[in-house]
């Protein structure tokens, strides 16, 4: 079934699901990896995943962001259409209200040279995370969330990059990542952290910008939340570079206290980026991660 097929199918699903929403146009705006995205009426987003373990994904998400109602002060996706009772690929789906804007890419970001703007992006941006990390999980999340062994994660992604990327790479370079590892897993205990809810996804393409007002529309894609270190976040936050993390800690002061954490994350995600195009056969992404590392 090609792209316009499905889209023809979620349609029809969207009004047998909800028969008094009136829908006059539909249209795809993502065919992804993992989900289907259709804008109705220029003004709502819904979204289809493609596999099952997408469903169940997509479930989790829906429930932490029916949980961060109230919570969070910037726009983010409110799913007031669901069907998720099935499980079923092509009968599950979500729906909110778009959040007009654009993301803040960083040429977008480093066109901006206006001090006040810096200053009022880095304090949104930081209260989000504030907010975010500061969520009673238990109380607020109709889901469980588990605690990851993060120890053993981080091990694990070692061991894949020695295999699968190491030979890849010139000398000095598989010196320097192993630098970079082997001085945390063997010293985890400068690591400890109390997990929080994380968005695991807060790079610049999920950061929404809003060009004339010059401040953030909204966050979205929050298939990546789970519990977790919260300088996770930071790190990512980090594509817009340290002076502009120093500028949001004047919102978050526990930004840092994250910093060494956040830098040692930093350091790996072109590496997992070129990890996942070994393990997924995408040798765009491959590239484009393991280019500095030849």
């Amino acid at each position: 079934m090609d792209r316009d097929e499905r889209c023809r199918e979620h349609a029809r699903r969207i009004r047998e699901v909800y028969p008094d929403l009136v829908i006059a146009t539909v249209r795809p705006i993502e065919a992804g990896q993992y989900n289907d995205v259709l804008l109705v009426d220029g003004e709502l987003i819904f979204r289809f995943p493609r596999f099952a373990e997408g469903v169940r994904t997509l479930a989790t998400e829906t429930a932490i962001l029916r949980g961060l109602r109230g919570a969070i002060t910037l726009p983010i996706p409110d799913p007031i259409y669901r069907s998720l009772d099935s499980g079923i690929v092509g009968q599950a789906f979500t729906g909110y209200r778009l959040i007009p804007g654009e993301p803040l890419w960083l040429d977008t970001f480093r066109a901006i040279d206006d001090e006040a703007t810096l200053d009022r992006l880095a304090g949104q941006l930081a209260t989000f995370l504030r907010e975010l990390h500061g969520v009673p999980v238990e109380g607020a999340i109709a889901c469980e969330l588990p605690v990851p062994d993060h120890r053993a994660h981080w091990s694990d992604l070692y061991a894949r990059i020695r295999a699968k990327l190491f030979p890849h790479m010139s000398p000095a370079a598989r010196e320097r990542v192993g630098e970079h590892f082997e001085a945390v897993l063997d010293d985890w205990e400068s690591f400890a952290f109390k997990p929080v809810l994380v968005h695991g996804d807060f790079g610049t393409g999920n950061i929404l910008f809003d060009t004339r007002a010059g401040a953030i529309a909204g966050v979205v894609d929050f298939g990546s939340a789970h519990l977790d270190d919260p300088a996770l976040d930071v790190a990512a936050l980090a594509s817009y570079g340290e002076p502009f993390l120093r500028r949001a800690a004047v919102a978050y002061p526990a930004i840092e206290a994250t910093l060494d954490r956040a830098r040692f994350y930093r350091g790996t995600f072109a590496l997992q980026e070129a990890l996942y195009g070994v393990e997924h056969g995408d040798p765009r992404a491959f590239e484009r991660g393991i280019v500095r590392y030849r």
